[in-house]
């Protein structure tokens, strides 16, 4: 994948980014039929397209992660909490 596509997938909102996704769902759907058809030229397109559709999850996903890893406070290791047991 290009640079200047996975930059136009970033820059891309919340709204925008379900509805990407749901093409890709589709485009994978029609992929997979011509792969058991043998109608598909290249199967590694398949992957490609999982892949992409992994990327755009997990800019759908950021947000959502962010907000609750600055709700919660850092969590201490097991090592620095043990340490803090002795003092």
């Amino acid at each position: 994948m290009s640079a200047k596509a996975m930059q136009s997938i970033v820059d891309m909102n919340a709204e925008e980014l379900a509805a990407h996704e749901t093409e890709l769902r589709e485009e994978l759907f029609q992929m997979r039929f011509k792969n058991a058809m043998r109608q598909l030229d290249n199967p590694l397109k398949i992957r490609a397209l999982r892949r992409q559709i992994a990327r755009v999850r997990t800019l759908m996903a950021r947000p959502a992660r962010t907000a609750a890893k600055a709700a919660a406070p850092a969590p201490k290791t097991a090592k620095r909490a043990a340490k803090e047991k002795t003092r």
